[in-house]
């Protein structure tokens, strides 16, 4: 168990439910102790991993990345690819489970992902085939639905636009990284991720922050340039 990960998450839970409307970022975690220590962690992040080159068992080029699929535990449940020639039909996609993605070149300097997946295989891995828990009220959720959100604080919106998501070596996703509007002073911030327990709707278009105004405008932006060497 990611104990850290649980003990952030109680945390920002008891934050949420201690006034309707309000939340002080001492009550959730001081922001400043979680970025320094979420850029001292292993990981990668979705930018990272987006449009990286797949190749199979046999060392061959057969596509790119092109979005996560996130479990609503807040673990990656898979990789969606674009894979191209396989049995002569051109572009297709694919959705490989998580436990069957081999990452080379090791966290924060990823070169490509390997798959399983070969010309005799493919139909495996078909979306359709892959779809899971995507019709129930907590379900799966894409990469691509949360980046490029509104981001929204308890006292007004338009704070900034999701930018990146980060997780842990495991594919667990640890935080959201904002890039803010020029009244909040501009660059990266990084928020602990709450999931659907914390009132989390991956169909909206905000993603809303248990933190005030007054609880982020002063924080130093987050090294998210030299962050696992994001960009």
């Amino acid at each position: 168990m990611n104990t850290r990960r649980t003990s952030l998450r109680i945390a920002a839970a008891l934050a949420l439910g201690a006034t309707a409307g309000t939340a002080a970022a001492q009550d959730a975690i001081d922001l400043d102790d979680y970025n320094e220590s979420l850029a001292a962690e292993p990981g990668w992040s979705a930018d990272q991993v987006t449009q990286l080159e797949v190749r199979n068992a046999e060392g061959e080029s057969i596509g790119e990345v092109e979005d996560l699929v996130i479990g609503p535990d807040g673990n990656v449940a898979g990789l969606i690819l674009e894979v191209g020639g396989l049995l002569d039909i051109g572009d297709t996609h694919l959705m490989v489970p998580w436990d069957q993605v081999e990452m080379t070149g090791g966290m924060g300097e990823i070169e490509h992902v390997t798959v399983p997946v070969a010309d005799d295989s493919w139909d495996q891995f078909d979306l359709s085939a892959s779809s899971g828990d995507v019709d129930t009220e907590r379900r799966r959720f894409r990469a691509s639905e949360l980046i490029g959100d509104y981001t929204s604080l308890t006292d007004e919106r338009g704070y900034g636009l999701v930018n990146d998501l980060i997780f842990d070596e495991s594919g667990a996703l640890q935080s959201v990284v904002v890039n803010r509007s020029g009244r909040y002073g501009g660059g990266h911030q990084a928020y602990p991720y709450y999931g659907y327990d914390d009132g989390f709707d991956p169909g909206s278009d905000y993603y809303d922050l248990p933190y005030a105004g007054d609880d982020v405008g002063e924080l130093e932006p987050f090294d998210y340039d030299g962050l696992y060497g994001a960009s």
